[in-house]
């Protein structure tokens, strides 16, 4: 305000004073929206479905969970016929049907259901493509029945 006094409002000064602002252009410039440019060319070619197949969708999800209700079946079968079964055990009755998922989902149910040995011990089994694994893991104890 002091300034205001002395200098009139039309005197050039060294100061710069950016200002932001939205930039004007011709109404020219613009262009409209014009849905006749997105059509297609061609006509769109309306495709049958073909009925579901179930057993292909059942496979699909057999190869993308672990069937823990078989494996489970199987621990409680091999304690039928053993009193007490190793992982290796459950895996030399009953093969591992889902490959390396069936040896995880077997762990699973031992951590959960069976008892914690000492050692370690030596797994075997073929993958879904038949090619036959090799695995170590921590030695589990099932002694009885899974019920959940």
């Amino acid at each position: 305000m002091e300034t205001a006094k002395t200098v009139k409002p039309y005197v050039k000064t060294n100061m710069a004073l950016n200002l932001t602002s939205v930039p004007l252009n011709s109404v020219a410039a613009l262009k409209l929206h014009n849905p006749a440019d997105f059509e297609s060319a061609q006509d769109v070619v309306r495709h049958e479905s073909e009925p579901v197949d179930v057993e292909a969708l059942r496979a699909l999800a057999r190869a993308s969970e672990i069937d823990m209700a078989e494996l489970t079946g199987n621990v409680n079968d091999a304690l039928e016929q053993l009193q007490a079964v190793t992982i290796a055990d459950v895996l030399g009755l009953y093969p591992a049907s889902q490959g390396v998922a069936s040896v995880v989902g077997l762990l699973v149910l031992a951590e959960d259901h069976g008892g914690r040995l000492d050692g370690r011990e030596d797994l075997s089994w073929e993958s879904t493509q038949g090619t036959p694994m090799h695995g170590t893991v921590g030695r589990y104890l099932f002694t009885d029945r899974i019920t959940e």
